[in-house]
């Protein structure tokens, strides 16, 4: 164990590259195999500084979604949205300024960006998973509901909407923007 371990640290001095590899991106899923909080924390806090870029990348993205599938994942998602996150994301900060601490401002752009997108929507289905948090589950879909006759235009979100009709049907089935969320 002490020898996979050790590589883990190599590969996590080397995210930044690997994980936007063809094959790289697998070791970064490995690491993440291992379980080992530390490690996901340190993986996590690389990701968090340039969420939606990754996010939107074929390999990277890839990696986000077995990020969420950690348990360190709901803490990091609530952070990452929620704009308390210590290595907060680039893009953000620098499109939205002072407002990227603004929850409903950076929750509208987070799910605009990733809803959009073809490889962003996976992540963004698997945080509303991840999601607990009563109010900030309700934000991001929401923020997917004004977003849905843009998003029936692509190529994938009358998937995408189908899928959350089925599973919040308050929400997405008859119009109603106050029902529960569970």
């Amino acid at each position: 164990m002490s020898q996979k371990l050790a590589l883990a640290d190599v590969i996590i001095s080397r995210l930044s590259r690997l994980i936007e590899d063809p094959y790289g991106n697998y070791l970064v899923q490995n690491v993440l195999k291992l379980d080992r909080a530390e490690r996901n924390e340190q993986i996590f806090n690389v990701i968090a500084g340039d969420f939606v870029r990754l996010s939107q990348l074929k390999f990277s993205s890839n990696v986000i979604e077995k990020c969420l599938e950690t348990k360190q994942a709901e803490a990091q998602v609530d952070k990452i949205f929620r704009g308390t996150h210590p290595s907060d994301d680039y893009t953000l900060v620098c499109e939205l300024g002072v407002q990227s601490k603004h929850q409903p401002t950076r929750i509208n752009f987070l799910v605009q960006r990733l809803a959009m997108h073809q490889f962003g929507n996976y992540v963004l289905q698997k945080v509303i998973y991840v999601v607990t948090d009563y109010k900030l589950k309700t934000q991001i879909l929401e923020s997917i509901k004004l977003l849905s006759s843009s998003l029936s235009l692509t190529k994938h979100g009358p998937k995408v909407l189908q899928k959350l009709q089925k599973t919040y049907p308050r929400i997405f089935g008859n119009g109603n923007t106050t029902a529960a969320v569970s």
